[in-house]
């Protein structure tokens, strides 16, 4: 679906998970003005995890579709696959332009 075979996918999802961790704890702590807490995973659950994430970004790459018919086939709202792209979507897209 998303055009990679589960080698790459996984090896992708590896790869971006550790950036897009430490982007999030900053920005998380620079929005409190001060350090988490409550122990990771605390608090409520993502509708998509990190690695639905990276596969919605990607078949919205392939296949060019409108996030509404991706928040239907991974049965989250659209505003849920909006900041899911915006979320992955500049990581690959360093990665992509590192690897030219």
């Amino acid at each position: 679906m998303c055009g990679i075979s589960k080698e790459h996918l996984g090896a992708l999802i590896n790869e971006l998970s550790g950036p897009w961790l430490a982007v999030r704890e900053a920005g998380q702590g620079k929005r409190r003005g001060h350090a988490r807490l409550r122990v990771a995973g605390a608090g409520p659950d993502h509708q998509l995890v990190f690695a639905d994430r990276v596969l919605v970004t990607l078949v919205a790459l392939r296949w060019a579709l409108s996030h509404r018919v991706l928040a239907v086939l991974f049965g989250v709202s659209a505003s849920t696959v909006d900041r899911a792209v915006a979320e992955i979507l500049p990581f690959h897209r360093d990665r992509t332009m590192a690897q030219d």
